[in-house]
C-alpha cells in the first residue's frame, strides 16, 4: 500500500512522444547541473523506487531533526530568559548547525543514490530535454493525496497565525533580537508552506475543471 509521501518521485520523469520518459536527476552531492536521460518504463520504475527509498530515509532524518530543533530552541529560550542580554548570534548559530545537519544528510544520501544508480545510468542515452519547475509541481499536484493537501493547506496558515501576535508583542516591547527571530522564522516558513500548497490546490482545481 502506497504511503502518503510516495508519488513525489514521479516529478523527476516526463513522458515523451513515441514512448519512454525523460529522467531528470540531480548531480551527485546536489552540486552541479542536473543530468537528464532517456529511459523506458522498466528503467523508470527502478529509478523511481530508488528515489522513493531515498525520500523515506530522509524523512527519518527529518523526524530526528525536528524534535532536536525544538529542544535547541527551548534551550536557547531558557538561556535567553536567564540572560536577556544574550546575543541573538547564539540563536543563529544553533539554527545554522541544524541546517548544516539536514543539508549534509541530503548531500550524503544524494551521493549514495547516484552511485547506486551509476551502473544503469552509464548505459542510458543522455538528452537535452528538460523538466521545468512548473512541470514538476504539476506532477506533484496530480500525485499528492487529498489528505496531505488538506493538511498542508491547514498547517501553513495555522503556523503563521500562531506567530503573528508574538511577533507584534516582541516588536512593541522592543525585543528585536532573539525573541523576534524565534517567532519570525516559523511565521515566514508557515507563509511559504501556505503558498506552496495553495499552488498545488490551484493546479488540482484547474486540472479537475479541465477534465470536466
Amino acid at each position: 500500500m502506497p504511503k502518503w509521501y510516495d508519488g513525489a518521485e514521479n516529478a523527476a520523469f516526463k513522458p515523451v512522444a513515441g514512448g519512454g520518459y525523460v529522467a531528470q536527476l540531480p548531480a551527485a552531492g546536489l552540486i552541479g547541473r542536473s543530468r537528464r536521460y532517456f529511459v523506458n518504463e522498466a528503467q523508470k520504475d527502478e529509478i523511481a523506487a530508488t528515489l522513493r527509498r531515498q525520500r523515506r530515509s530522509l524523512l527519518v532524518v527529518l523526524l530526528f531533526v525536528a524534535p532536536l530543533s525544538v529542544a535547541v530552541g527551548a534551550l536557547m529560550g531558557v538561556l535567553h530568559n536567564q540572560d536577556p542580554g544574550l546575543s541573538p548570534l547564539w540563536f543563529a548559530f544553533g539554527c545554522l548547525l541544524l541546517a548544516v545537519a539536514v543539508i549534509l544528510a541530503a548531500v550524503l544520501q544524494s551521493i549514495y543514490v547516484m552511485r547506486s544508480l551509476q551502473p544503469m545510468l552509464a548505459t542510458l542515452p543522455r538528452t537535452e530535454a528538460r523538466i521545468t519547475l512548473h512541470e514538476q509541481v504539476e506532477t506533484i499536484a496530480k500525485r499528492v493525496s487529498g489528505r496531505v493537501l488538506v493538511l498542508g493547506i491547514a498547517s501553513g496558515p495555522l503556523m503563521t497565525l500562531s506567530q503573528i501576535l508574538p511577533v507584534i508583542d516582541a516588536m512593541q516591547r522592543g525585543r528585536l533580537g532573539f525573541a523576534l527571530a524565534w517567532h519570525v522564522i516559523p511565521c515566514l516558513f508557515g507563509a511559504l508552506l501556505s503558498a506552496y500548497f495553495a499552488w498545488l490546490l490551484a493546479i488540482r482545481i484547474r486540472r479537475n475543471g479541465s477534465a470536466a
